[in-house]
């Protein structure tokens, strides 16, 4: 089992675990929208979704808990904001908050979906609730909108430095999915929720973090340059943050890298729960570079990741029709990106220009016989 040091314990394992009156259990409230209330999940209605499964594994680890189902499926977190306060006047000791899938498929902005997230945890502290925060799980391929799950990760960037930010307790749902192995084709019911095995997933997520078990390495945000962005000049600053909600960076071991070397840069931070890196290459940056990191937490053991966070193309490069990972070369990748786009068209949900490569609005037979034409071959 994986320890975290005593100093990073969150508030909500402390009153997790604090001791209750004789014979009380205590009441955590599973407030959001059709993922909590458990749709795509096979079980009976009562039990769908990952608020029983928590309450099991709870139980299993000799913690009674009460974890009521407060899901609504389609709903905001405008809405949930609206509706929480009902929800809080019965009381409880918890606020599980996951919530704004609905607002990414609306293009709510990832910074206001963390805002009304952030009023939902006040209102609880203020009723003296403790509020959990958790990152969304991403959505399928072919899903209709945010597809390559751009505005989900950065929702998932909000939250990570909100919950730092306020101190709060955080449940990184996103990546403990997308880190999961053919998480999409084993654990999904259709392109937004789980399956009954993806919800034994990320109850077991809520339920390590509620009881101090990190099993999540260090995660990265607010990456730059952003991943696929063209034309980024060659002396450019490079960024990201790493987080650790519950033990923190190890700084001593943690990296930036290029094209998965390590490079000298700059760490900056006065605690372990966020680490800033920059670094301004010594020499110009040329054609397409992959920027990630190698890291792990002070867990005990500790948990280890190493990670690309972008690639992006410097200002200059050409690159081959087809390429449409953008990493210099046309293959078996490419391919695949391909077939999840063919068919759309511009407007559609699963389009993507990327794919357009004569530029007509759909993407067809004739793009498919640009990029067999350059198939296999490289750029540089």
């Amino acid at each position: 089992m994986k320890t975290l040091p005593h100093a990073l314990a969150t508030g909500a394992l402390l009153a997790l675990l604090a001791t209750p009156a004789a014979g009380a259990v205590r009441a955590i409230l599973a407030f959001g929208d059709s993922i909590t209330a458990g749709v795509g999940d096979t079980r009976p209605e009562p039990d769908r979704g990952y608020p029983a499964r928590l309450a099991a594994l709870l139980a299993e680890a000799g913690v009674a808990a009460e974890v009521r189902n407060l899901g609504v499926p389609g709903e905001t977190t405008a809405e949930g904001l609206a509706r929480l306060p009902a929800a809080l006047a019965a009381g409880g000791n918890l606020l599980l908050l996951m919530e704004g899938t609905n607002d990414v498929s609306h293009d709510v902005s990832p910074e206001t979906i963390a805002y009304n997230l952030r009023e939902m945890g006040r209102l609880a502290s203020q009723r003296g609730i403790e509020p959990i925060f958790a990152t969304l799980i991403p959505r399928g391929p072919a899903a209709p909108t945010d597809p390559r799950n751009l505005q989900t990760e950065r929702v998932a960037w909000e939250l990570r430095d909100l919950a730092y930010r306020d101190g709060a307790g955080l449940v990184d749902a996103y990546a403990v999915f997308t880190r999961t192995r053919e998480v999409f084709g084993r654990l999904y019911a259709d392109p937004y929720h789980p399956n009954a095995e993806g919800y034994d997933l990320l109850a077991k997520a809520f339920a390590e973090m509620l009881l101090g078990i990190d099993t999540v390495a260090p995660v990265a945000a607010f990456v730059r340059p952003a991943d696929g962005e063209s034309g980024v000049p060659p002396t450019s600053e490079l960024t990201f943050y790493l987080y650790d909600h519950l033990s923190g960076v190890d700084a001593a071991h943690a990296t930036m890298l290029i094209d998965g070397e390590p490079v000298a840069a700059t760490v900056s931070s006065s605690v372990p729960r966020r680490l800033a890196f920059t670094y301004r290459p010594a020499t110009p940056l040329a054609n397409v570079v992959r920027l990630g990191y190698r890291a792990r937490d002070l867990a005990t053991p500790p948990n280890e990741i190493e990670e690309t966070l972008a690639t992006f193309v410097v200002a200059g490069t050409e690159l081959l029709t087809g390429d449409l990972d953008r990493d210099g070369r046309v293959d078996g990748r490419d391919l695949v990106a391909f077939a999840v786009l063919f068919g759309s068209n511009a407007g559609d949900g699963r389009y993507d220009p990327r794919g357009d490569l004569d530029r007509n609005g759909r993407i067809d037979g004739l793009d498919l016989a640009l990029l067999a034409a350059n198939f296999g071959r490289s750029a540089f």
